[in-house]
């Protein structure tokens, strides 16, 4: 199997993310998929949502109010996500890649990743998996994939595990892509403003 990285897949985007993988017996089918579809897509609407931050101009009083609002909705979120984190805690985070066609991370980090009910399961190469990424602290919920799992050879030898995404939908792609876009418009910010 191809890296992701190998695939020219567009944008990448290489955090610490929360991750969870579950074994999957069989695809779901259509109907599923357009649950799992349905579900990514608010989420990651709400995500763009919570990340595109526009700067009101001075005179613009409508804008000012709406960031006055954004503001304390965000506030209300981060106390909800606390409170949705207490009640059931995350896994651990792991450096991640992550495009619209799949998720990676390094080797060292492989099948322990993988629950199977009380123990860990090991997976054969190519094995159907839902893979859960907590995208946003400021979101209880994970995006849910269901994909295929394996081992891939990468650049100096090394290797890493990997899920290519096979439920994603064109416009879960798509917004997937936009808020990885704005996850690097943000950082090009912040570094421009530290230097």
């Amino acid at each position: 199997m191809e890296s992701i990285q190998d695939q020219g897949a567009g944008l990448t985007y290489r955090e610490e993310l929360p991750l969870a993988i579950e074994p999957q017996a069989e695809s779901g089918g259509k109907h599923h998929w357009i649950q799992l579809n349905a579900g990514n897509e608010m989420l990651l609407r709400a995500c763009l949502a919570i990340y595109d931050h526009r700067e009101p101009e001075e005179h613009d009083e409508v804008m000012q109010e709406l960031t006055r609002l954004d503001l304390k909705l965000n506030l209300l979120l981060n106390v909800v996500q606390q409170l949705a984190v207490a009640q059931s805690p995350q896994p651990q985070p792991v450096p991640v890649t992550l495009t619209a066609e799949g998720v990676s991370w390094p080797e060292r980090f492989g099948p322990c990743l993988v629950s199977a009910g009380a123990g860990t399961q090991q997976l054969a190469g190519e094995a159907l998996v839902r893979v859960n990424i907590y995208i946003s602290p400021l979101v209880a919920l994970p995006l849910s994939f269901d994909g295929y799992f394996d081992k891939v050879e990468i650049e100096g030898g090394s290797a890493e595990w990997q899920c290519k995404f096979a439920s994603a939908s064109p416009v879960v792609s798509e917004l997937l892509e936009k808020l990885i876009f704005s996850f690097h418009r943000r950082e090009v910010a912040q570094e421009r403003a530290a230097g």
